[in-house]
C-alpha cells in the first residue's frame, strides 16, 4: 500500500495524479487536432500588397478548401505570387503519439497491468504473453487476494474454528496454461500417483469414467523402505512375492 506518513494509505490515483492529468490532457489536445483540422502548418507570402477585398477571398477561399479533415491532402491554387511555405511539425515528430503510449504504460505501471491487457502488443510475443498473464495473477492479484483472505479468517471465522474453516480463493482457473502444457502436467501427476485419471477429468469439467479412481504406484516404489540388511532384504522380498501371487 503507498503511504507518506506510515499510516494513511494513499489512493494510488492521488499518488500519481500528474501522470494521469498528463495523459487526459494529451487526450484532449488529439481531439482538438484532429477535430479542427485548422493547424497552423504554415503560412502564404507574396511580396505584392493585397486589397482587403483580395485578402477577404483567399481567406475564405482557403478556410473552405483548406481546413478540415475531409480537404486534408487537397491541392492548393495559388495566384498573385503568392508561395506556401510549411511551419509547423506533424503530430508524429512532435513526439505526440510517444507521449500517449509512455502515459499508457505508466498508468499501467501504477496498476501493476502489463500492457498486452489493455490492447497493446507492440513489445508481446506469443512466447511471452502467457508468462506475462501468470506475472500479473502471482504479483498483482495475488497480493490483494491474500489481504481479503486473512480478513475473511480473522474477522468472520470464530477463533474457536479458525484453522477448521477458512477462506482460500482458487485462482487455478487463472493459471492453467495451454492444453499441452496442462496435459502433460495431468499425465506427470497420474503416473506418480497424485492425480487418479478422474480427477484430472474433472478439472478439465469432463464426466468421470468406469475405473478412473485408481490411484496409480510408480514400479520399485514402496512405502516401507528396507534397512539394508540381510534379513531386511529377504523380508521385502516375500512380501513382494505374496503382492505378485
Amino acid at each position: 500500500t503507498l503511504t507518506l506518513d506510515g499510516l494513511v494509505g494513499l489512493n494510488p490515483i492521488a499518488y500519481a495524479r500528474e501522470a494521469i492529468s498528463l495523459a487526459a490532457a494529451t487526450e484532449e489536445h488529439g481531439a482538438r487536432l484532429f477535430s479542427n483540422g485548422a493547424v497552423t502548418s504554415g503560412v502564404l507570402r507574396t511580396e505584392q500588397t493585397l486589397s482587403d477585398q483580395a485578402y477577404e477571398r483567399l481567406k475564405k477561399d482557403f478556410e473552405e478548401r483548406h481546413t478540415g479533415l475531409g480537404n486534408a491532402h487537397r491541392p492548393m491554387i495559388l495566384e498573385m505570387g503568392l508561395d506556401w511555405k510549411s511551419m509547423a511539425l506533424n503530430a508524429e515528430d512532435s513526439q505526440f503519439l510517444e507521449t500517449r503510449k509512455f502515459q499508457l504504460e505508466e498508468i499501467c505501471r501504477l496498476f501493476r497491468v502489463p500492457l498486452h491487457m489493455v490492447q497493446n502488443t507492440d513489445r508481446a510475443t506469443f512466447n511471452n504473453i502467457e508468462e506475462l498473464g501468470l506475472g500479473f495473477i502471482n504479483y498483482s492479484l495475488v497480493p490483494y487476494l491474500t489481504r481479503i483472505e486473512q480478513r475473511i479468517n480473522t474477522g468472520l471465522v470464530r477463533k474457536s474454528k479458525q484453522g477448521v474453516y477458512y477462506a482460500k480463493f482458487n485462482a487455478g482457473a487463472l493459471l492453467r496454461g495451454d492444453m499441452k502444457s496442462r496435459f502433460e502436467a495431468y499425465a506427470t501427476g497420474i503416473n506418480w500417483g497424485i492425480y487418479s485419471p478422474n480427477d484430472c477429468r474433472d478439472l478439465e469439467d469432463m464426466n468421470p469414467r468406469p475405473g478412473g479412481d485408481v490411484y496409480l504406484t510408480p514400479m520399485n516404489m514402496t512405502t516401507k523402505p528396507s534397512d539394508g540388511s540381510k534379513a531386511g532384504k529377504q523380508k521385502d522380498n516375500a512380501n513382494a512375492d505374496e503382492t505378485t501371487s
